[in-house]
């Protein structure tokens, strides 16, 4: 009889769903996406609170201090009159009576949850003119102040377009959105961002894009601007299988069209005026995942519009349709996580090899981080995909050395080109963390150390090298 109890419990453990949220690193399952809280997305930032946005039949609750707040608002109470008084940027103030609601005349919606102060979405836009999507597959509230500004991520919807099938009679239409940030200053260097394949349910909804806010806030802040794509359309099978990178190229063509139009003076429906600040002459193309594959094509979508590609970062790409055409001579780095559980062959290792054979006038560089997750590049990802071999890193952690790698690279292209200054020494040191680092030269460098015994390096000292005969990496 006991043996029969003991099974009991051990079957009703392994049953009982995620109670609270994981770690982003930490050791275990994925929590299941409804016991994720909802996140709020506000110019290039995941908000962090007291309190999380409360889920109702409705609508969703937002914690008012923490959205105010980060809008450049000023909140303060009143615990004897039952009342909280916001003002705004302009000095506008706005009463809010807490006992029922109501401001200015107005009855909205509020709760207290944990002593904290939430409100309905209509609350926020009566004060400060907000608008918001909520996008539950990646459990996020994407909201907009609109207070467009230049140097803030921002995000933009250009309304509606549409991809003609090849191998079909039918039109998928699609939402032409992303984020996006451009300087004040003139002559920008302009960096595009493609999101991967990420679709819980249905992919063409998925606010993967603004994942990479922490990456366009930085690299705004040196000078470039940026956006990052929409893409989800490309892995939605809702509507009929995608025909290689097909519609990529469509989605891609649509928004680079859009800008170059804008960068002109049209009016193309982004929430700034770019007014010529955007050098299209320097152009470099970031893509994770299946288009971190897409991306060396991309750049011959870039050619035929007449812009200009100078760089091509790949990191954790993952090869999905097999392209006859050779990688474009353009400098290449490429970037694979050690721990990466969603594409486990390592494509991009692959895609250097390839790109090794051939006669190339430009430099490639590929690194491999110790502990680096698929996932953790962007932040709109949920889940993440470590094999439970390893520790992974931490992913604020890794966003940094991303973010570090990516700068330096930008730098290097925008002055002769040349990757010789990105790290490749046989210590592994990779921006204080550790990495297994190749670099080829395209004919003009062999890296190589021929002081080193070979058969005395082990996995933590290991040499990439130019040379097949002296690469222990394998």
């Amino acid at each position: 009889m006991k043996k029969k109890i003991l099974c009991l419990v051990v079957s009703l453990l392994l049953f009982v769903p995620a109670l609270s949220i994981l770690a982003d690193f930490g050791e275990g399952p994925p929590a299941w996406l409804p016991d994720y809280d909802y996140r709020i997305w506000l110019n290039g930032f995941y908000l962090t609170g007291d309190v999380s946005p409360v889920e109702t039949d409705e609508y969703i609750l937002l914690p008012m201090r923490t959205l105010l707040e980060a809008d450049g608002m000023v909140v303060t109470y009143d615990n004897k009159g039952h009342c909280a008084k916001i003002e705004d940027i302009s000095g506008e103030i706005f009463i809010l009576d807490l006992s029922n609601g109501n401001v200015n005349g107005q009855t909205f919606d509020v709760r207290i949850v944990d002593d904290r102060t939430l409100a309905e979405p209509d609350f926020f836009s009566f004060i400060g003119n907000f608008t918001f999507a909520v996008d539950e597959y990646t459990r996020t509230v994407v909201a907009d102040s609109n207070r467009a500004a230049y140097g803030k991520v921002l995000p933009y919807d250009l309304g509606m377009g549409e991809i003609v099938e090849r191998y079909g009679n039918w039109i998928v239409p699609y939402q032409l959105q992303g984020a996006m940030v451009v300087p004040a200053k003139m002559h920008c260097p302009v960096v595009i961002i493609v999101h991967g394949c990420h679709s819980i349910q249905t992919a063409a909804q998925s606010r993967y894009d603004i994942g990479f806010s922490y990456l366009m806030r930085e690299l705004a802040d040196q000078g470039y601007a940026v956006f990052s794509l929409n893409m989800n359309m490309q892995f939605s099978f809702e509507n009929g299988e995608p025909n290689e990178y097909g519609r990529s190229k469509k989605i891609f063509n649509d928004h680079l069209s859009k800008i170059i139009n804008a960068n002109s003076g049209a009016s193309e429906g982004f929430p700034i005026r770019f007014g010529g600040r955007l050098d299209l002459e320097n152009v470099t193309l970031i893509g994770h995942s299946r288009n971190g594959h897409a991306i060396f094509w991309l750049a011959e979508e870039a050619k035929k519009l007449g812009v200009n590609v100078n760089g091509l970062f790949a990191f954790a790409p993952a090869i999905t349709f097999v392209v006859d055409d050779p990688y474009p001579d353009i400098p290449t780095v490429i970037m694979l996580p050690f721990q990466d559980g969603d594409v486990r062959a390592m494509d991009g290792q692959k895609i250097y090899n390839e790109i090794f054979e051939l006669d190339r006038q430009t430099d490639t560089h590929l690194a491999y981080m110790y502990g680096g997750n698929h996932a953790a590049f962007n932040e709109a990802l949920l889940r993440q995909d470590n094999r439970n071999e390893n520790p992974i890193t931490n992913p604020k952690i890794q966003r940094g050395v991303y973010t570090e790698y990516v700068s330096d690279f930008l730098r290097m292209i925008n002055s002769d080109g040349k990757l010789e200054g990105l790290p490749h020494n046989n210590e592994g040191n990779f921006y204080d963390q550790k990495g297994l680092l190749l670099f080829n030269g395209g004919k003009k460098i062999s890296l190589h150390i021929d002081t080193v015994d070979l058969d005395k390096i082990f996995m933590r000292n290991v040499i990439g090298s130019y040379r097949y005969q002296l690469n222990t990496a394998g």
